[in-house]
């Protein structure tokens, strides 16, 4: 029996682990470029109209530091109430947008 294990691992041939590099491969195909190419441009638009939202709202809020709390309370709660809003629209539409971009890429 012993002898049987020396004669099996002396005609045992290391295992050879193979590594494929997915994501190098997808990215090579051509086919691949271009679809995804034809969806950036697509979807383009709708990423550079959230990027000027987004860029909305961090110009109203700075803005919204130079409104005197105090004196001009009603004007602060309604820049603030602004700005709360226009954050939900952004966030709820670059969720769709993202929605919208990860199902094109399934079909």
């Amino acid at each position: 029996m012993f002898l049987t294990l020396i004669v099996i691992s002396i005609n045992a041939h290391p295992v050879k682990i193979g590594y494929i590099d997915v994501e190098k491969v997808v990215n090579s195909l051509s086919q691949y470029q271009k679809d995804n190419e034809t969806l950036s441009q697509q979807f383009e638009p709708k990423k550079q109209e959230l990027l000027d939202l987004f860029k909305h709202i961090e110009l109203l809020n700075k803005n919204l530091n130079n409104v005197d709390k105090l004196t001009n309370n009603d004007a602060y709660q309604k820049e603030f109430d602004k700005i709360q809003e226009l954050e939900i629209i952004f966030q709820t539409e670059t969720e769709l947008w993202q929605h919208q971009l990860n199902q094109k890429k399934l079909e």
